[in-house]
């Protein structure tokens, strides 16, 4: 099982993690650090204040639930997150990896529906 959540949704679902442990699930969990809220950077406006989110050590987090045995590695290139995936592959246990992107990194279809949007609003 895998699940990918931001950092904003995680920070109101972390007790999550404390289930997944107790429960000894072997999910891979990524956090996709992006320093907040991106998809509402990209509707909103970027630099809104409501979209920035309190900067947690998320490799932490594991640790505090009282589980060692969690695997908790951060991220932020292509080549950390292959050597990552090899040791998830290797041995299957609860797996925390924040993923670490710029702050406005964001598909190309939410950016052209962004910018689609802000036309139409803009009265063009």
């Amino acid at each position: 099982m895998v699940l990918i959540i931001g950092d904003g949704s995680a920070q109101l679902t972390l007790q999550g993690l404390g289930a997944a442990i107790r429960y000894g699930l072997k999910t891979a969990i990524f956090i996709i650090n992006n320093d907040g809220y991106t998809v509402e950077r990209a509707i909103h406006g970027e630099t809104q204040r409501y979209n920035d989110i309190a900067r947690w050590n998320w490799t932490l987090f594991p640790a505090a639930f009282g589980d060692a045995s969690v695997l908790s590695e951060r991220v932020e290139s292509a080549q950390q997150l292959s050597d990552v995936m090899a040791k998830i592959s290797a041995k299957k246990q609860l797996s925390w990896i924040e993923v670490v992107l710029p702050k406005m990194d964001i598909p190309e279809l939410l950016d052209a529906v962004t910018k689609s949007i802000a036309k139409r609003n803009s009265g063009q």
